[in-house]
């Protein structure tokens, strides 16, 4: 007990004096945790607001009921991070990714892992990609990571792109264009061309298809849906409007990803598919990995940046 005592004692200090951060609570006599957002705590009991599909809820734990409290992301690890030492994000990246239950840790891994690929794309770009993979959300966030990855992969491996672990474009989302496309789209590289083609008798989707046609046309959205297995170069063009759609659903502004290409349609014809160093790794998340130094509670950019 000295040990769960100290450690109650020092977190309850740090946690008075820091913003509020996720925490893993495991009661006594219990081998299942309650993890979440730490709302608020006292002498007399924790509160944790728990998150899941269904939405989130508050769960109030007695201190007498509590054998340890446990912090997963560390302030002092990441203080510790220089730009310098771009490898140093992805290992701690891939530690934090191991911590499951903790939503921060999950979400600090992500981060971790964009600013890795983003400071030396050369040597941590394909591992820092395959890790957003691996912390990704089933779903859109999930496709739009396997996407990234294949696109930056040199070997352009379609087992990278794999199956997403649920499906997306569910509820009122189906009634958005954008989202009806994305789901187009995706129908279109699993081999679903029927599926595809029919997403495109509404009217709003194939209009939204028209508004894209500098990056894939309808013709050659039909002429991908009719064939059997996709092209690289049709796949290619699958993909960068994926991301152009998921880039706008997700808030990062609707101008198109800005990826050179050009290179890449002579790489198909002479077989020597290079990788697309010019993926923008900085809109594949929510975060901004040039802010990539944690200072005093933040991330703050370089002072070489400022």
């Amino acid at each position: 007990m000295g040990r769960i005592s100290w450690a109650i004692t020092f977190l309850t200090f740090f946690l008075l004096t820091q913003p509020a951060h996720a925490v893993v609570v495991y009661k006594k006599g219990s081998s299942k945790p309650v993890a979440g957002h730490l709302v608020r705590q006292n002498g007399n009991e924790v509160v944790v607001r728990e998150e899941n599909a269904a939405g989130q809820r508050d769960i109030i734990i007695p201190r007498s009921e509590i054998g340890d409290l446990i912090e997963t992301v560390s302030a002092e690890r990441l203080e510790s991070l220089n730009p310098v030492r771009p490898q140093e994000y992805r290992e701690y990246a891939e530690e934090l990714a191991e911590k499951k239950l903790d939503p921060e840790a999950r979400l600090m891994a992500v981060r971790l892992f964009q600013i890795a690929a983003w400071l030396d794309p050369a040597k941590t770009g394909r591992g820092a990609l395959l890790g957003l993979v691996s912390v990704a959300r089933p779903g859109e966030e999930e496709a739009r990571f396997r996407a990234a990855a294949y696109l930056f992969d040199p070997r352009h491996d379609k087992a990278l792109l794999g199956q997403t672990s649920a499906s997306v474009g569910k509820g009122k989302k189906e009634e958005d264009p954008v989202q009806g496309l994305l789901e187009a789209l995706r129908q279109l590289r699993r081999g679903h061309g029927q599926l595809a083609r029919a997403a495109l008798a509404h009217l709003a989707v194939g209009e939204e298809l028209d508004a894209h046609r500098g990056i894939l046309s309808r013709e050659e959205f039909l002429a991908a849906a009719s064939g059997k297995e996709l092209s690289d170069e049709q796949l290619r063009k699958v993909l960068e409007l994926e991301l152009t759609l998921d880039s706008r659903l997700s808030g990062r502004g609707e101008a198109r990803t800005q990826t050179t290409l050009a290179s890449w349609t002579d790489a198909v014809r002479t077989g020597n598919l290079a990788s697309l160093p010019a993926l923008q790794f900085d809109k594949l998340t929510p975060f901004d990995p040039h802010e990539c130094v944690f200072r005093q509670g933040k991330w703050q950019r370089p002072e070489s940046d400022k």
